[in-house]
């Protein structure tokens, strides 16, 4: 068995979340897997319309049978039922650019670990992620476990392998290293043998290359995503023929021209600001902001006291930050980080809103490749940063919902509350187009139109 067959067996066996199908216990990892039926709840759609009261949802088969006004619905007898008053139902969570297989030190995390992202993200009500950059042969691995139902996670959709030049290598990503137009293509070809549909670039690759990277991306109808730093948003990339950006553009503010050039080509970004926020301002979760991060449940429940203790030692954080640093991520460089300025988080925000407000795609991501941003929990993080740069609750939800999966071409399974789509859901007490935090409320989370166990997912 290969070293990649042998890590994708462990990461079966430490989740303790092996699916059975057809055997309805709380071992398989979930509460309920027949039909349900939520009651009189405030529907958020997730396509940014006003909140719907007082509806009853139907579902059957694992997809949204019927969508009515409370009392309009009827019940199945078998149904398990969820009671929404004072509650809000939105589309399940769905990460715009996540990594698998990397921890905040650089390192490819243990089985164990992935194991443990995997129950973040469902605990937290993420249904569906876009991992951009991991093993290509654990995270299809994984994809496809999670797929056929032997494992519990998250969808799994993934660029796998980073492309990028010999120059960028700091071994953070344990990507390939590319000299040669054939090698881009080998990889393409290996990519896309795995059932990859995106790719993702990253910072030097030359321009010329970028385009032709492209082309044969788009021959064999797979997209491109790009990383290129302090270039991110300017109109030589998006004229290069690249789909979207990995991240919103966070060294400058967007130009009238850029965002227009954006507009017109169609292009999409992925809004990261939290981590452009706890990165170039060198600031940490856990050891700033007044509460840490670690005392929330979405974090406390999924980790031993020991552990914990641990990531609240100063050495833990200043190490990692100063190794990130000191590494340069890639070819960002040493010297990009250290000449970073104050501006950027600002930028960043202010880059996201203008975009969405231009008519430009715009999806939500973690990016969690730093200490204090923790899968799962991040995502209700970044959307509490997005608001507090005044874009508007329900265009955070959706950028976290639908757009994410427009992006991820995913729009007529996943990412709204339609009939007749796939029933991932997140239910939560409060109304989150009012207060966004009401979205850490979690009372339910429903993934295939199951209804998740949030306690066996909890660590013991």
């Amino acid at each position: 068995m290969s070293r990649i067959a042998i890590f994708a067996t462990v990461v079966l066996w430490v989740t303790g979340a092996l699916a059975k199908p057809g055997h309805e216990t709380r071992e398989s990892g979930f509460l309920h897997q027949g039909p349900i039926f939520i009651k009189n709840i405030r529907i958020i759609d997730g396509r940014g319309n006003a909140p719907l009261e007082g509806y009853d949802i139907a579902i059957v088969d694992g997809k949204i049978e019927q969508i009515g006004r409370h009392g309009s619905v009827q019940a199945r007898l078998d149904a398990y039922v969820i009671s929404g008053e004072g509650r809000t139902v939105l589309p399940g969570l769905i990460d715009g650019h996540s990594h698998l297989t990397v921890n905040p030190s650089g390192a490819t995390y243990k089985p164990l670990e992935i194991g443990r992202v995997l129950k973040a993200n469902l605990y937290a009500g993420v249904t569906t992620i876009c991992d951009l950059g991991s093993e290509l042969v654990i995270a299809t691995d994984l994809r496809d476990a999670i797929n056929d139902g032997h494992l519990l996670g998250p969808t799994i959709h993934t660029v796998g392998d980073i492309f990028e030049e010999p120059s960028e290598r700091d071994d953070f990503l344990n990507a390939p290293a590319l000299s040669r137009m054939a090698d881009y293509i080998n990889l393409l070809d290996l990519h896309q043998e795995r059932g990859v549909d995106r790719i993702k670039a990253y910072v030097m690759i030359p321009l010329i290359r970028m385009q032709q990277l492209a082309t044969e991306a788009h021959k064999r109808d797979m997209r491109l995503v790009v990383d290129v730093g302090a270039w991110i948003g300017t109109t030589a990339y998006v004229r290069a023929g690249i789909d979207g950006w990995a991240h919103v553009a966070f060294t400058h503010p967007l130009s009238d021209e850029e965002v227009e050039e954006a507009k017109k080509q169609g292009i999409w970004a992925i809004g990261t600001n939290a981590i452009v926020r706890q990165l170039f301002r060198r600031t940490n979760r856990i050891l700033t902001e007044g509460v840490t991060v670690l005392d929330s449940p979405l974090v406390a429940n999924l980790y031993g006291e020991d552990e914990l203790t641990a990531m609240r030692a100063p050495e833990y954080t200043t190490a990692i930050i100063d190794g990130f640093v000191e590494a340069g991520h890639h070819g960002y460089g040493k010297a990009f980080f250290e000449n970073s300025e104050e501006t950027w988080p600002e930028n960043g925000i202010a880059n996201t809103k203008r975009l969405i407000e231009a008519g430009t795609l715009v999806g939500l991501g973690t990016d969690p490749l730093f200490p204090g941003m923790f899968h799962g929990e991040a995502m209700h993080y970044e959307m509490e940063v997005w608001t507090r740069g005044q874009v508007p609750n329900l265009a955070v939800i959706q950028s976290a919902t639908y757009n994410n999966a427009v992006i991820l071409q995913i729009e007529n399974q996943v990412g709204s509350i339609q009939k007749n789509l796939t029933a991932d859901l997140l239910i939560v007490e409060g109304n989150p187009a009012d207060q966004i935090t009401d979205t850490r409320n979690i009372v339910a989370v429903i993934k295939g139109g199951k209804v998740i166990d949030r306690t066996a997912l909890e660590y013991r």
